[in-house]
């Protein structure tokens, strides 16, 4: 699973982002503290619907 990570507290943000790097299935595209910022991260992305 590919997923981005966005949260305006960055001690959370930072606990998520350790917590799912553990797992092999799951891929960390982008971690950002603003919507802003995770918008322009997804509008750079290819998606596949």
């Amino acid at each position: 699973m590919k997923v981005g990570l966005v949260d305006d507290h960055s001690y959370d943000l930072e606990k998520l982002r350790i917590s799912l790097e553990r797992e092999d299935d799951i891929d960390i595209l982008f971690s950002t503290s603003s919507a802003e910022e995770a918008y322009n991260e997804i509008k750079k992305m290819k998606l596949i619907y």
